[in-house]
């Protein structure tokens, strides 16, 4: 059940990622019941689809995940620009109802960690 997830999640963000240091968002999303959720530079949102409207969508929940400063320094010691110093969130997995499994870029020195949802 989880690879094919996994599997799915991994080519929607790699067709759709092709400058992640510019922080645009990535086309990717993963829909569990009515919640849907977004990953975006740094950030991760839940929007509730059932009460989104055509003209404006709210998140429900937001989990910021920031690369420590340490790591951005070392990112910019070893000459990428500052935009690309962030972390890009790339693997996105509900494991269970309440618990993600989230992987990002961490200003390339790759970490992945479980979030608390629920």
């Amino acid at each position: 059940m989880f690879e094919g997830r996994l599997t799915a999640w991994l080519a929607l963000i790699s067709a759709g990622t092709k400058n992640p240091a510019a922080g645009r968002p990535w086309p990717s999303r993963d829909t569990v019941s009515t919640e849907t959720v977004w990953q975006r530079r740094d950030h991760i949102y839940t929007v509730d689809t059932e009460t989104a409207n055509s003209d404006e969508i709210f998140f429900s929940k937001k989990i910021t995940w920031k690369s420590r400063q340490a790591d951005v320094d070392t990112c910019r010691m070893k000459g990428k620009h500052k935009d690309e110093c962030h972390n890009f969130i790339k693997v996105l997995l509900q494991q269970n109802d309440d618990t993600l499994f989230v992987c990002g870029t961490n200003a390339f020195n790759p970490s992945c960690r479980t979030y608390k949802v629920g």
